[in-house]
């Protein structure tokens, strides 16, 4: 057993899986795979995929409620040879962006693609559920054919990440209320003076 299978081997111990997409039919013994395949295959399989590249709120809020509606959550994230390829850049690089979702507690597994979508991964995975954002909805999506069902999730915030990348660029900067992308839980706002 190669270093790399020892290590992923601890991560499927913990029902999660850190891996690039062809190392799931690549040169791994015969059980390692068998052993990746098993996790993605125990239960609702909830897949989505993306750049990821500047996690904020309205990524975190997709991903916790992809999470409930099944009993795992893989998130398919493209690599920097597609973020150069297709979006011409690529500021953070893939090894940070999927250190990030994986310190998110609803996010089970992170698996890395270059093609242009994940719908081999899908495939291969099983996956039962795909999602994707709200603003995706009512166009065609390529990963409809790969699984039974397509959720589109609106987190109700409306960043993107081209939306952050092109601030830094700007320089526009926002403090406090004068924020047009201020988000206000008015459930936990409460009026009067208190105590």
């Amino acid at each position: 057993m190669t270093d790399l299978e020892v290590y992923l081997n601890m991560l499927i111990n913990k029902n999660r899986v850190c891996i690039r997409s062809d190392e799931i039919d690549g040169e791994f013994s015969r059980s390692f795979k068998d052993s990746v395949r098993s996790v993605f295959q125990d239960g609702v399989l909830v897949a989505t995929s993306g750049c990821f590249e500047i996690l904020h709120a309205g990524h975190v809020k997709m991903l916790e409620s992809a999470r409930k509606l099944g009993d795992r959550l893989v998130v398919l994230v493209n690599d920097d040879s597609y973020m150069v390829r297709v979006k011409g850049h690529c500021y953070v690089p893939l090894m940070e962006r999927v250190a990030v979702l994986m310190a998110l507690e609803c996010v089970d597994s992170v698996v890395w693609f270059s093609e242009d979508t994940p719908c081999n991964d899908l495939c291969l995975m099983g996956a039962r559920v795909f999602v994707k954002g709200g603003e995706y909805r009512g166009h065609s999506i390529p990963e409809e054919e790969y699984v039974k069902k397509v959720v589109y999730i609106d987190s109700g915030i409306k960043t993107h990440d081209s939306d952050i990348i092109d601030r830094i660029k700007r320089g526009v900067t926002y403090t406090g209320m004068d924020s047009p992308d201020t988000i206000i839980d008015t459930s936990i706002i409460i009026e009067g003076g208190g105590r």
